[in-house]
């Protein structure tokens, strides 16, 4: 069903803050058995991707061999050893730092005067696309067997961010241009229920204009992919934990 594109948020991720002893809640078990915990404060869900997390089960550190994965995006964590067994464990807490996604941007029009949240000024367009390199990998017993049709694999991952708006969209996205840093990108289309994240490096900053028309811009961004020291990948995703 379509949704009014006119509800959509997007928003950028704001400064890295410690938090200690968090609690983390069971909400639901994967197809391979492993039991899904998520940060129980919405406001912290977004972990920094260069700082590890350490997990506690009752106070004590969880071992990393019990650790079936950690969604840094979302505030994820995914046991596959006895801990966190649908819920029965004593408390799951987290130490790390999170990348708020809700504290304010100064308006454009009034310097010193917050956004409600960080929602992007004057955005109002975005274009998001996720791909894969698709690879031929076709020889002649598989040709011969499925009479002559190709054999494709997916290779690199990849994804764009584009958005347009009015005037200067946004000065944090004018400094990491700058500063060549990358930023955190949320968009939830139509204010629903599922969340897009990922980490990118601003491409392009332009803003063009003439007489009898506004001030607009366009910004592009680039996929951006790190990981921690535990080999976690945390460079896009969607969620529906949220």
């Amino acid at each position: 069903m379509g949704v009014a594109s006119y509800k959509t948020r997007v928003k950028l991720g704001g400064t890295s803050t410690t938090f200690t002893g968090d609690t983390a809640s069971y909400v639901e078990t994967d197809s391979d058995g492993n039991c899904i915990y998520q940060m129980d404060d919405s406001w912290k869900r977004v972990w920094d991707r260069t700082v590890d997390v350490t997990i506690y089960d009752g106070g004590t550190e969880v071992p990393v061999a019990d650790v079936h994965n950690v969604n840094y995006l979302f505030g994820l964590i995914s046991f596959s050893g006895t801990v966190g067994t649908d819920g029965t464990d004593a408390t799951i807490t987290v130490d790390g730092k999170y990348i708020p996604v809700s504290v304010g941007e100064d308006d454009p029009d009034n310097p010193g005067t917050p956004l409600d949240d960080t929602r992007i000024a004057y955005c109002n367009s975005y274009d998001l696309s996720v791909e894969a390199t698709i690879l031929d990998k076709t020889g002649f017993k598989e040709a011969q067997a499925s009479s002559g049709a190709r054999l494709r694999e997916a290779g690199l991952f990849d994804s764009s961010v584009t958005l347009g708006g009015f005037g200067r969209i946004s000065t944090a996205i004018s400094n990491a241009f700058h500063s060549r840093t990358a930023v955190l990108v949320e968009i939830i289309p139509g204010n629903g229920s599922s969340i897009f994240r990922g980490w990118y490096v601003v491409e392009t900053d332009s803003l063009s204009g003439g007489v009898d028309d506004l001030e607009t811009a366009d910004i592009s961004f680039q996929l951006d992919t790190d990981y921690v020291t535990d080999g976690y990948a945390v460079s896009m995703g969607w969620s529906d934990l949220v």
